[in-house]
């Protein structure tokens, strides 16, 4: 007789049992790096790479925590260490109290390469006004470092290595100066 209460009582437990077998979700950190490069810039925040003295200031504001910008971080580290005497260079997390700090003084809102104190550069050339801020070319990174390097030793600067090419750079909407 007590076969009809007990059935549903006993699917309704298998029903449960099944559920909690099920794979759980990702956390967020783990969705984040799902078919994504796991950001490399993380060992090197806020190290100064170069030499102190060094005539080239940079300082760049990245969204490390995602590797979106990290190509243009890993350029900046291969320039600093192939030419310490020129080029000093402090990786920032963006979302850090001293660079949100720095960035709030400048009127910076994104991801930026600020060398020697400013991210608005006129290299000369019909392409040669851009900003460094935001969605960012490692070529125009490259020809403002090559320029600030020129400036710094009176027309000596290093040869830089080739800056990374990105996929699809033409359709990256960049930020020009008019």
């Amino acid at each position: 007789m007590h076969f009809p209460i007990v059935w549903p009582l006993a699917i309704a437990a298998l029903a449960v049992g099944l559920s909690a077998c099920q794979p759980t979700s990702t956390t967020g950190r783990q969705q984040l790096s799902v078919g994504k490069a796991e950001p490399k810039l993380a060992a090197l925040l806020d190290c100064q790479l170069g030499d102190k003295e060094a005539p080239v200031r940079v300082v760049t504001f990245l969204p490390v925590s995602n590797a979106c910008q990290d190509v243009i971080g890993e350029y900046l580290v291969t320039v600093a260490r192939k030419f310490p005497s020129v080029y000093q260079v402090r990786i920032l997390a963006m979302k850090s109290p001293e660079a949100k700090e720095i960035m709030r003084a400048n009127g910076i809102r994104c991801a930026a390469v600020m060398i020697n104190g400013k991210t608005t550069f006129d290299v000369g050339g019909e392409d040669g006004k851009f900003i460094l801020e935001g969605p960012m070319d490692p070529q125009d990174v490259a020809r403002a470092l090559a320029a600030a390097g020129g400036e710094a030793t009176g027309g000596k600067a290093p040869d830089l290595p080739k800056p990374p090419e990105l996929p699809n750079i033409e359709n990256m909407p960049k930020k020009r100066i008019p």
